[in-house]
């Protein structure tokens, strides 16, 4: 199954059908739907729906032109566009984009808000992030335990 996925990856922006894909993998297309479906736990037609919609999702956060989206990624139509991107988003893509750009500002306007980290703050935040420093304690720790153990065994 994981050429298969590969398969629909590469080639996404063209017509894909459930007979040629089974077929190119020597499937019968029944056999091929119910493998399918328990490898993914969606349909042929879900997943690549599915796939299409989130890559034509990104093109639209990008700037691009939603009709313009919609024939790169197979649509024949808008109309069919905004339906599969209504089922899987809950809203059309303007509503998309809008909500993104909407989300953004108000991201970067509580941004200009937020109060700077104090000197305590940022070492904290320093320790946290660099393990280096945590390992480097513990493997001491462990080294010192370690040698009182043997110490120890061996006085008895």
């Amino acid at each position: 199954m994981y050429e298969v996925l590969k398969y629909i990856h590469d080639n996404i922006d063209k017509h894909l059908s459930i007979e040629n894909v089974a077929k190119q993998y020597g499937y019968s297309k029944w056999y091929f739907c119910t493998k399918f479906r328990d490898y993914t736990k969606r349909t042929f037609v879900e997943y690549v729906r599915h796939y299409r919609v989130q890559l034509a999702s990104l093109d639209i956060l990008e700037g691009k032109k939603i009709t313009d989206v919609a024939m790169n990624y197979g649509y024949d139509s808008v109309g069919g566009f905004n339906k599969a991107f209504l089922i899987e988003y809950g809203c059309l893509p303007r509503e998309y984009k809008k909500r993104a750009k909407t989300g953004q500002l108000y991201y970067e306007r509580r941004k200009l808000t937020m109060y700077t980290l104090s000197d305590r703050c940022a070492v904290l935040r320093d320790e946290a992030v660099n393990e280096k420093r945590f390992m480097n304690n513990y493997c001491a720790q462990w080294g010192v335990y370690y040698s009182l153990g043997v110490a120890e065994t061996r006085g008895k």
